[in-house]
């Protein structure tokens, strides 16, 4: 039986933010950003890169590091980071727009497109000194030779309100694709947890708004609620879209360790209409798996694709959000030791704290085992609804001080379902795994 593609793809101790993907022959190759756990700032790692077979895209290989950070001439003390990848000089001088998160696309007639920007003014010790500007996302044409501008850049995406933009203007995270004869720019809106797509039909021509592509909280643009309705902890977003064997995808990245700066990346498929717009893709445990994953063995509590506590949940790019979130749940794992396995899972759980996983094909579920962790006595409930309109089952837990395995009995229709475990307890628990259980 092939492996099951899980969400996130990569290695549960690898943090690849802003992930760009991209088909080279057979192969599908992610490039990003390269975060570390438990590190103070954005991307202190070199760039490296990571590939899978088109046709099966559970089989991820570490093709190794691609770029170090001191092979910058103006970095050679490694002392910079490396911020999103994809092709600078502009903003040498004062006047010049700030050159962040660039993009690059080589057109069907040869000529070569530069689209970057950046909406937030940054401090002069970042800039050199120099005094830039920061109206939003531009474009300018390069030379040959991939280093000279042939153009002026040119202001696409104003970071102010402007026609459909306005609600979803351009914040950062610049990345573009052409299909079907259409230019699609994917960017980070200024509500940074969504990436949204603009449209147009020439590659430096007037771009309409076409709709959010994917939101790190699973907030959608209809949801009157919106931050405080996010099934998930936000913070910044970036990535890109990519077609593999027919199929297009989304590629984004997730927060874990109460931080912005331990990301890792997840993919959704998309839905391109007819008309060229393309609907907001939902987060699911089994995004590159081409559907629901079996509803029999043992998955790790890492792939949930929800998480919040009673309270709900939050922003992790604020003031001290450790502090803020202490009486929340976060992913996080254990401690690298020579020889030993890094897991990664859900820490803090507390009462009424839920994780979710979607989607499940299940089949005669009868039982769910549970791994958890947890000093108080206490219960894991399950349902296949976020409110848990009905109760599947409940898993009662006894205190412990190490990781330990409960089996409740469960009762669900056949299906494709989610499941949502829901903690009852007076104390926190750590929940490492659960193993669905079908009948004989």
């Amino acid at each position: 039986m092939k492996k099951q593609c899980l969400n996130p793809f990569l290695p549960a101790n690898e943090y690849v933010p802003d992930p760009e993907p991209h088909v080279f022959g057979d192969r599908v190759y992610v490039y990003g950003s390269h975060d570390r756990f438990g590190a103070p700032m954005f991307c202190v790692n070199d760039y490296v890169c990571w590939s899978a077979p088109a046709d099966n895209l559970a089989d991820w290989r570490y093709e190794g590091v691609i770029y170090r950070k001191k092979q910058d001439p103006k970095n050679r003390a490694g002392l910079l980071l490396l911020f999103a990848p994809d092709g600078h000089i502009w903003g040498t001088k004062k006047g010049d727009s700030f050159a962040f998160d660039p993009a690059v696309l080589t057109d069907d007639d040869g000529r070569i497109w530069l689209y970057s920007g950046f909406a937030t003014e940054l401090p002069a010790i970042v800039t050199g000194g120099k005094k830039l500007t920061y109206a939003g996302g531009e474009v300018a044409e390069l030379s040959a030779d991939m280093k000279t501008l042939k153009s002026e850049p040119k202001l696409l995406f104003p970071q102010k309100g402007k026609g459909s933009f306005q609600n979803h203007e351009f914040f950062e995270a610049s990345s573009i694709r052409k299909i079907n004869g259409r230019y699609y720019f994917v960017y980070s809106s200024r509500h940074n947890h969504e990436l949204c797509y603009a449209i147009s039909d020439t590659p430096d021509g007037d771009f309409r708004f076409g709709g959010t592509l994917v939101s790190n909280g699973d907030i959608f643009p209809e949801t009157v609620q919106g931050e405080k309705g996010a099934r998930n902890y936000i913070g910044n977003n970036h990535g890109g879209m990519c077609c593999i064997q027919g199929q297009w995808y989304i590629f984004y990245h997730r927060h874990t360790n109460r931080s912005s700066y331990s990301r890792q990346a997840c993919a959704q498929p998309l839905a391109i209409e007819a008309d060229g717009t393309i609907g907001q893709a939902e987060l699911t445990s089994c995004g590159l798996n081409g559907g629901p994953l079996l509803g029999r063995g043992w998955y790790e509590a890492r792939i949930c694709c929800h998480l919040w506590s009673r309270e709900g949940t939050g922003r992790y790019d604020c003031r001290f959000p450790k502090i803020r979130f202490r009486k929340h749940p976060f992913l996080t794992q254990s401690r690298s030791k020579p020889g030993k396995k890094v897991w990664q899972y859900i820490k803090n759980m507390r009462d009424g704290s839920t994780a979710g996983y979607k989607y499940f094909r299940t089949e005669n579920l009868k039982a769910v085992e549970v791994e958890v962790r947890t000093r108080t006595a206490g219960k894991m409930e399950i349902s296949d609804t976020p409110e848990f309109e009905r109760t599947a089952g409940v898993i009662e837990i006894k205190p412990s001080g190490k990781f330990e395995r409960y089996r409740g009995k469960v009762s669900l229709e056949d299906g494709v379902r989610a499941l949502y475990f829901r903690y009852r307890g007076s104390g926190a628990c750590d929940f490492r795994a659960f193993r669905l259980i079908p009948g004989p």
